[in-house]
């Protein structure tokens, strides 16, 4: 489908615009001609976007940014909590809310970013993405859910991303300190691709009601340092720290008050097989994952020698 004709045919919302994913996605739908209004709890401008300040818990602020749209994306989360009923009571209230303003207005389909830990509902907020999920099967007319795994994106290590964190830390530093040999696997998404599989959605006329995996190409936590490596040009001393100790180390700090801010779920979920695929993806839309080393080597902001 041309620009013009994706410009003409869809008015896309997209909630939680300042953080990480949410703000990308803006930006790389309205290049593909889209009319993006997104959200914000405070304010924050993007070029090009037509940004709402407000709560997602304020029935008249739901009511009116939905006054004109096609399409929901729901990306805004809390994903991590000192409390961490806090947290489910935050995602799952706030999709409720959501839902029910789209029951009443023009939108014609609801695509929520989920997450693969919703899958085994791994932590509170597996656990909160999970029955977010169900709300959105009971409320929505024409949906679809993408369990997505970890996102690379632009180089952001202030930012929620995982990955230009593990980064930062491989150009800082002479030494890396490695969870075990490396040798688990990750099959890390691209932003660029989650826009790609949102634009397959969107252009599907088929009612929809689906809950998809979306990661990519399956590979290892050591096949990523080395291409992020050879992309920037180091070579750093690999330091292996027993994975044993690391989970257990995770699990007597989750017993702390106000442990729910620190990545430890994900820690103690080190070495299990990645529980999506994208082959349902695949099959109903054509889709393929980006290449791991096509998405670092096209990473923004990732400082690479020059050729």
């Amino acid at each position: 489908m041309k620009t013009a004709e994706r410009a003409n045919r869809s008015k896309i919302l997209i909630t939680g615009c300042s953080g990480y994913v949410g703000r990308q996605l803006a930006a790389l739908l309205s290049a593909k001609g889209y009319d993006v209004t997104g959200t914000c709890r405070s304010d924050f401008d993007l070029d090009g976007i037509d940004v709402r300040r407000g709560v997602l818990t304020n029935s008249e602020f739901v009511t009116d940014i939905l006054s004109d749209r096609d399409i929901v994306i729901h990306a805004a989360a809390l994903t991590r909590s000192k409390d961490p009923a806090e947290l489910r009571e935050s995602n799952e209230s706030v999709t409720s809310l959501l839902l029910d303003g789209v029951a009443s207005s023009s939108v014609k389909r609801v695509i929520f970013l989920s997450t693969d830990q919703a899958v085994n509902g791994v932590g509170p907020y597996g656990e909160s993405k999970q029955n977010c999920e169900t709300i959105v099967r009971e409320k929505a007319k024409d949906y679809a859910i993408l369990r997505l795994t970890p996102v690379i994106g632009e180089f952001a290590p202030t930012q929620n991303s995982t990955f230009s964190k593990v980064i930062s830390k491989i150009l800082n530093g002479s030494i890396f300190v490695m969870p075990g040999d490396g040798d688990f696997p990750i099959a890390p998404i691209g932003i660029k691709d989650i826009a790609k599989a949102i634009d397959l959605l969107i252009m599907k006329e088929d009612h929809l009601d689906k809950t998809y995996g979306l990661c990519g190409e399956p590979s290892t936590f050591l096949s990523f340092v080395n291409q992020v490596e050879e992309t920037v040009g180091l070579r750093r001393w690999k330091v292996p720290l027993p994975i044993g100790p690391i989970k257990k180390a995770a699990g007597l700090l989750k017993r702390l008050p106000g442990s729910g801010k620190l990545p430890l779920d994900s820690i103690l979920n080190i070495g299990q097989p990645i529980p999506v695929d994208t082959q349902e993806l695949g099959r109903d839309t054509g889709f393929k994952p980006t290449p791991l080393s096509e998405i670092i080597g096209s990473m923004p902001g990732l400082p690479v020698p020059s050729r």
